[in-house]
């Protein structure tokens, strides 16, 4: 009986971990998204548009940050991200203008390092003249789930 009392207090303290965990990953991840919209109207004030680029969500992404980093303005916001809200991509390189810059994305805050869990945020500009979206997969990981964090509902 005691051991059945103790598993299930074991079993209930890691849940509460596990939710407790996820929540403050939740408020990382929206706080980045936070900082990278005020990065982006930065950019808009200056560039009088959004940044655009075509290819894979990695891609996409590591050009709006070289982009973002371009200005001084934008570049200050992106200064206060949180440590592990980007990544370098060793070896790979993002070149505007002839210019070469370090592949550096934007991920959100369930990435653990390894190349099967890097967990880019994705960025979306329709070129409609609404603000680009920015959304994080959430904690289950995958895009277009009812999980996912997106920057216009932040």
């Amino acid at each position: 009986m005691v051991v059945v009392i103790i598993t299930i207090l074991v079993v209930g303290i890691v849940s509460v971990g596990r939710v407790v965990k996820t929540n403050a990953q939740i408020k990382v991840t929206k706080n980045t998204l936070s900082l990278v919209n005020n990065a982006l109207q930065e950019y808009f004030n200056k560039r009088k548009g959004f940044p655009r680029h075509s290819g894979t969500v990695e891609e996409i992404n590591a050009y709006l940050y070289a982009w973002l980093n371009e200005l001084p303005a934008s570049q200050a916001i992106l200064s206060e991200l949180p440590e592990k809200a980007t990544e370098l991509r060793e070896g790979a390189v993002v070149t505007i203008g002839g210019r070469d810059f370090a592949r550096i994305v934007l991920v959100d805050s369930w990435t653990k390092g390894s190349s099967q869990q890097r967990r880019e945020l994705k960025y979306i500009n329709q070129n409609d003249g609404n603000f680009p979206l920015l959304i994080s997969a959430g904690p289950d990981g995958v895009f277009d789930t009812a999980d996912d964090i997106v920057s216009s509902e932040i």
